[in-house]
């Protein structure tokens, strides 16, 4: 005989049951969902944290490259100065050293920006003229 309630009651549990049964399947798939949602929050806070302390790491060596150029750039100025040479002349030599250098990471084929290439030369000749008018 098939599942027709025969009395009131039987129908209010048949509904019940369909109702309980149709929570249990949504319960499961959210279940899911959250567990799937939960393993990729896990997994990107785990990329995310990494890629922070790679990038501090970077920015820290970024730092210390840039207080060895400034010294380096300094130097160079104060022996183009003692050699001689003209403000002018020294920032020709300097914006070419950056120019060189600029080309020399594009041939090796490291990505270069731009301004990031600009900002530094503009650096570099701030440098220069400190140094050339500040040198002893």
């Amino acid at each position: 005989m098939p599942d027709t309630p025969t009395s009131p009651n039987e129908s209010i549990d048949f509904s019940e049951r369909e109702r309980r049964a149709a929570l249990h399947a949504v319960a499961r798939d959210a279940r899911s969902r959250a567990q799937r949602c939960a393993e990729l929050a896990l997994t990107l806070q785990g990329e995310a944290t990494r890629l922070r302390a790679a990038s501090e790491t970077l920015v820290a060596e970024s730092k210390r490259l840039q207080a060895d150029l400034q010294g380096a750039v300094t130097q160079y100025v104060r022996a183009l100065r003692q050699l001689g040479e003209r403000p002018e002349r020294a920032i020709v030599l300097v914006k070419q050293m950056t120019d060189e250098a600029a080309v020399a990471v594009a041939r090796d084929g490291a990505p270069t920006d731009r301004l990031h290439a600009r900002s530094l030369r503009e650096d570099v000749v701030r440098w220069t003229i400190d140094t050339y008018y500040g040198a002893p």
